[in-house]
């Protein structure tokens, strides 16, 4: 004969009448809200010229939360992570996310990849925002630019662009003498394998924002913080010289890296990238490590 047990509450299927506390309503309602929370990515803005890609995501009622830090009942911070889609840098982001970032908050993910030799014409200078470079120089460097044109052109009729003085007082490639029509006799170069190139350091670009945005938004959809996120992945020649400028441009409150990136030496404490910026850095740094795993022998 089969034994006969009476019910319990130690039943398995009667542990879903068991009344919760109000602790565990809470969490579950504030799992159930976070999951229905909106999330608003904006689209990649590209732009070849300073070669740059940016995008930014807002979860949450985050303009509210300005609103109160702009009033003085809320503190914001920011907080920049430095990546490079590795698995340390993927890391930072997580620890970043999960440990340091609360509502209102503002996280700028920066990927800075180095550019090939050809590819160094536009200059780090353009890279910074707009402003923060002298109106002054831009006014010299085009006039002293209308001035080579006048000493080169020839009594010929050729149609020439517009004087450079009259352009938007902005860094772009417009103000090169490359872009001017050759003269009489001249041989133009070819463009085309220029042009493959930035459309090519373009999709590089590009594709490296997507990556980044479905990590971070992976990681903010397991927690329940209405923050703002801003990604942006710049070609540079030198990816730790602009950053050291952007953290003192920006002045974050933290600057998060990982241990290791792909250009650093395997078995040594801190890589170059990580030991430079920890020595340069105008603001704290904080170097996220992953826990070693430790393999069965």
């Amino acid at each position: 004969k089969s034994a006969i047990y009476p019910s319990t509450s130690f039943d398995v299927a009667s542990g879903t009448s068991t009344p919760m506390s109000s602790d565990a309503e809470a969490d579950l309602l504030d799992l159930k809200r976070a999951q229905k929370m909106e999330m608003v990515v904006s689209p990649i803005v590209s732009n070849p010229e300073t070669n740059r890609a940016i995008r930014s995501i807002t979860r949450g009622d985050f303009d509210e939360l300005q609103n109160e830090a702009e009033m003085g009942n809320r503190r914001q911070r920011s907080y920049l992570v430095a990546t490079d889609l590795s698995a340390e840098a993927a890391y930072a982001l997580e620890w970043t996310i999960g440990t340091v970032l609360r509502d209102g908050d503002t996280l700028l993910a920066i990927s800075a990849m180095e550019e090939d030799g050809d590819e160094k014409g536009a200059g780090d200078k353009n890279l910074l925002p707009s402003h923060a470079h002298s109106s002054d120089s831009q006014v010299n460097s085009a006039n002293s630019s209308s001035a080579n044109i006048d000493t080169t052109v020839t009594p010929a009729p050729i149609s020439l662009p517009p004087p450079l003085q009259n352009l938007p007082m902005t860094s772009s490639p417009l103000a090169s003498p490359a872009l001017i029509p050759p003269l009489p006799g001249s041989v133009a170069p070819s463009r085309n394998h220029s042009r493959d190139r930035t459309s090519k350091s373009e999709a590089e670009r590009i594709s490296a924002c997507d990556s980044i945005t479905t990590l971070i938004q992976k990681l903010l959809k397991r927690t329940r913080l209405q923050v703002r996120v801003v990604i942006e992945v710049i070609h540079c020649k030198s990816p730790k010289h602009l950053l050291t400028e952007v953290i003192d441009y920006i002045e974050p409150t933290l600057v998060v890296l990982g241990s290791r990136g792909r250009s650093a030496l395997k078995g040594v404490l801190l890589g170059s990238f990580s030991n430079y910026l920890v020595t340069k850095s105008s603001v704290p740094v904080m170097v996220a490590r992953k826990k070693l795993k430790h393999h069965n022998k």
